[in-house]
């Protein structure tokens, strides 16, 4: 086969198909949606000890103070909710029949924090208590640990079986993009729902 012959032969032409991928998200759609994801924190308020009193509350303020200001300002504490009208006369039996009712009802998504130096009792029970009556729940929720801290196997026990990552921070500044990580997540997991 010669040149001549070679120029003759004709190639096949390719048809130019032009590729539209799904349409991302407005910006300000994607703000709509920031602001209306109900992210409800939970961790602890109280120190482990009387010395340090008010340090877990004012973190967990701070944190989400900073998810507020990152577009998310549906985040709130349990402290957030009314406690009008009275779910019982007795403060610890109100507070918890408070606790599981918002959890049950109002969140999205949940940030459970546990923080070192305080009492993580109650934001432990908190997650026993969504594994327990709102499973389905936990794929919208996200666990943030302080190094250094070591859960309990009735903690850990709920991580491991619905597979929950558990984000150890070391600093507010972890702790605070590991939230927006995390609630960036669970806006995505439930982006045409909110």
């Amino acid at each position: 086969m010669g040149l001549e012959s070679y120029n003759r032969v004709e190639f096949p032409r390719f048809v130019h198909v032009a590729f539209h991928p799904e349409p991302k998200p407005q910006l300000a759609d994607l703000s709509e949606r920031k602001a209306r994801l109900k992210t409800l924190i939970l961790g602890p308020y109280r120190s482990a000890t009387p010395e340090g009193s008010t340090i877990c509350m004012s973190r967990l303020e701070r944190l989400r103070t900073y998810l507020k200001s990152s577009g998310y300002t549906n985040a709130k504490l349990m402290k957030d909710f009314p406690d009008v009208p009275k779910f019982h006369e007795e403060t610890a039996t109100h507070f918890e029949v408070k606790s599981k009712q918002k959890i049950l009802e109002w969140p999205t998504g949940l940030l459970f924090v546990f923080l070192r130096s305080c009492d993580i009792s109650g934001v432990a029970c908190e997650l026993t208590f969504v594994d327990d009556k709102k499973p389905d729940l936990l794929n919208s929720s996200a666990v943030l640990v302080e190094k250094s801290l070591n859960l309990s196997a009735m903690v850990k026990g709920p991580l491991v079986r619905h597979e929950i990552e558990v984000n150890n921070f070391e600093t507010e500044a972890d702790l605070n993009e590991f939230a927006v990580g995390a609630c960036m997540k669970i806006l995505y997991r439930n982006y045409w729902q909110i």
